[in-house]
């Protein structure tokens, strides 16, 4: 059987570099259990520990999804996402029970653009970062999926100002954020972009 990875140096670095910046966007490990499955395989050690996601975290995930969008979206279309278009983000990690379905809907799709991430100055760069992504002119849509390394998939979907969006099933109560968004742009908060759902109403406050 073969016994569980320890962590690395590197990864100790890592770690320790987290907690002394951003100590509140590490996980409580008293709520930590390992699983024992990938997909359909169920593995002699564990293929990854489950914990509880911290809020701080939660928002670092919200902004990452802010962020790749609006930069996927430019790279992909060569335009600006604007407040007159709206946009679903969310995140998963691969390795939970309950994701293969998602996973091989994203693969299923085959979209046609695929991008790996590369840096040309590190000789030993590795799969860090990579994306595939479909874009249809007629509504101004996107949907990308990206990954980073084996762990986290992070997707998003964007809609034009034509598009409607969708008024049944998960989409629906999702809640769709305006193009533009995020720090610095002009008409919203630093940290409360305006966000609505399929039938227009807002995000409650917390």
């Amino acid at each position: 059987m073969k016994a569980p990875p320890k962590l690395t140096k590197q990864k100790k670095k890592l770690l320790q570099g987290i907690l002394n910046n951003y100590p509140d966007a590490l996980p409580d490990l008293t709520t930590a259990y390992p699983i024992h499955q990938v997909g359909s395989v169920i593995t002699p050690y564990p293929a990854a520990i489950v914990l509880d996601t911290p809020p701080a975290l939660k928002e670092v995930f919200k902004m990452m999804g802010q962020k790749l969008t609006h930069a996927i979206y430019m790279r992909e279309t060569g335009k600006i996402l604007s407040a007159a278009h709206r946009f679903v983000s969310s995140c998963y990690q691969p390795q939970r029970m309950g994701t293969e379905t998602l996973t091989s809907y994203f693969n299923s799709l085959q979209l046609p653009n695929k991008s790996v991430g590369d840096r040309p100055n590190i000789k030993s760069y590795g799969d860090r970062f990579r994306y595939i992504s479909g874009v249809k002119d007629d509504g101004d849509f996107l949907l990308y999926a990206s990954q980073f390394g084996k762990g986290l998939i992070l997707w998003s979907m964007v809609c034009g100002q034509n598009m409607k969006i969708p008024e049944v099933g998960f989409l629906a109560s999702a809640t769709w954020s305006r193009g533009a968004c995020g720090p610095g742009a002009s008409g919203t908060t630093p940290h409360r972009p305006e966000e609505e759902n399929a039938h227009g109403e807002t995000r409650p406050s917390s």
